[in-house]
């Protein structure tokens, strides 16, 4: 797939990672507030700001309290991905 067919992520999608280590898959909402029920992440938490602008294959760090934690990114739609 050409790079730029890749789908990038902005508030509104969905976005589907990893984190590095582990098989557990997780799924966040990229919103403007968060709410942990919903699976919400806010654009200016740390999650958040390392999730703008990814793209499926994309690896982050999010640098949060505990220190930084990888995630491979393996999904991003508008439509809520299951």
């Amino acid at each position: 797939m050409p790079e730029n067919d890749r789908k990038t992520a902005s508030v509104g999608d969905w976005i589907k990672v990893k984190e590095q280590g582990f098989d557990e898959v997780e799924v966040y909402h990229l919103a403007r507030i968060t709410n942990p029920k919903k699976n919400m992440v806010a654009q200016d938490n740390p999650m958040g700001k390392a999730l703008v602008g990814v793209r499926p294959g994309d690896e982050v760090t999010v640098h949060g309290p505990s220190g930084p934690i990888k995630f491979s990114v393996l999904d991003v739609g508008r439509d809520e991905i299951p």
